[in-house]
């Protein structure tokens, strides 16, 4: 945890919804950290540990809230009691106007899901490397660009989304609430090729990628962990509306 003695820094909460103990969840953590920190030098930033049974604080004496990747099956009907918490919170700040949230991966998953949208499992199986994300009108306003290529690790997708968000890309890929307070992706702007094979490496298997799906496929526009992506130029554009 880090705090800053600054009169009224910029808060932000990081909620790590995956168990500590692997290096790909601290370099995770950090790079969530350094990249809120470009934006605001003196925030304080506060990392909780969902996944390993911590209290979350009041979500609203927060300026910004990430919430991480995890792998918690949220279809199946019997959950951790944390992920209980990290829904409710969700809906605590989807009722308000102050405190703004970023949902990846999992988190993007959790907030759809927690607000009314429907959840799927990809039928061919994990989804792992780096993927070229066609961006929609609304997308190419925010960010700058017509695409993003960005990280993926994840075998579950948002199949119906919450009806108030706008949609940035194809494919249920970005959103953002009609009250620019919630934002949320399925991939990874805070990955590296450095973190993703951190994860591949402590992986148990259940997130490899499968045969039938090609490092380098077309229809998917899937790469290798190691292509290029555009995590740090999102990241700008995330801590513009973070503290706007």
């Amino acid at each position: 945890m880090k705090s800053i003695t600054e009169p009224n820094p910029f808060k932000a909460l990081i909620i790590k919804n995956f168990r500590s103990g692997r290096p790909s969840g601290d370099m995770m953590v950090k790079s969530f950290s350094d990249n809120i920190c470009l934006a605001k030098p003196n925030a304080q930033i506060d990392v909780f540990g969902a996944a390993d049974g911590e209290a979350i604080p009041d979500p609203l004496e927060y300026d910004f809230i990430v919430l991480s990747g995890g792998t918690v099956n949220l279809l199946e009907d019997e959950k951790p009691a944390w992920t209980v918490s990290v829904l409710d919170l969700i809906r605590k700040v989807a009722q308000q106007d102050k405190t703004k949230l970023l949902g990846i991966c999992w988190g993007h998953q959790a907030t759809h899901y927690a607000l009314g949208g429907q959840l799927a499992v990809l039928d061919y199986g994990p989804l792992i490397g780096v993927q070229q994300i066609q961006l929609n009108e609304d997308g190419q306003k925010f960010f700058g660009t017509e695409s993003l290529a960005l990280h993926k690790y994840h075998k579950r997708v948002v199949s119906t989304p919450t009806p108030d968000f706008i949609a940035l890309a194809d494919n249920n890929e970005i959103f953002i609430t009609k009250s620019r307070k919630i934002m949320s992706f399925q991939g990874h702007p805070e990955l590296s090729y450095q973190i993703a094979k951190a994860m591949m490496e402590t992986d148990d298997g259940s997130y490899q990628p499968p045969a039938n799906v090609p490092k380098s496929d077309t229809a998917l526009k899937i790469q290798d962990i190691s292509a290029s992506q555009d995590g740090k130029k999102v990241w700008v554009n995330i801590m513009k509306w973070a503290t706007s």
